[in-house]
């Protein structure tokens, strides 16, 4: 695939029978200024390839902070017709269980923004289905 226009890489995808899940890697972090060209290009992209959704993680350790970002994400997002999917873990302790990406979800309040759950993660966190 090296080489290739994003317009030539966004039709080979389509021509597949899978598709694109999600665009990785936009996480929540303090200082992180959503107005960037990366992040907005970023979106871009991914909905240009055929995305529906972009999982996050929230890094920042201030909750009203991290609530305002998640919230222009998931704006963001909306614009290209993305979803947000926010996905918790130990490994982010601003964000380690199910209950915690329950909270954001509900205090940013956006309709494109749910819960990501990888299984493992849930076990790890000490969460139940």
């Amino acid at each position: 695939l090296h080489g290739l226009s994003q317009r030539d890489l966004a039709r080979r995808l389509a021509a597949l029978p899978q598709q694109l899940a999600d665009v990785p890697g936009l996480d929540v972090r303090e200082l992180v200024g959503l107005g960037r060209y990366a992040w907005r290009g970023a979106l871009d992209q991914g909905a240009e390839l055929g995305a529906h959704r972009l999982v996050t993680h929230i890094h920042d350790p201030v909750d009203a902070r991290a609530v305002e970002t998640l919230a222009r994400l998931a704006d963001l997002a909306a614009e290209r017709g993305l979803g947000v999917g926010l996905e918790f873990m130990p490994l982010t302790p601003a964000c380690g269980s199910i209950a915690r990406a329950a909270r954001f979800v509900r205090l940013a309040g956006r309709p494109n923004l749910g819960l990501a759950v990888d299984c493992l993660h849930l076990m790890r966190s000490g969460g139940t289905a």
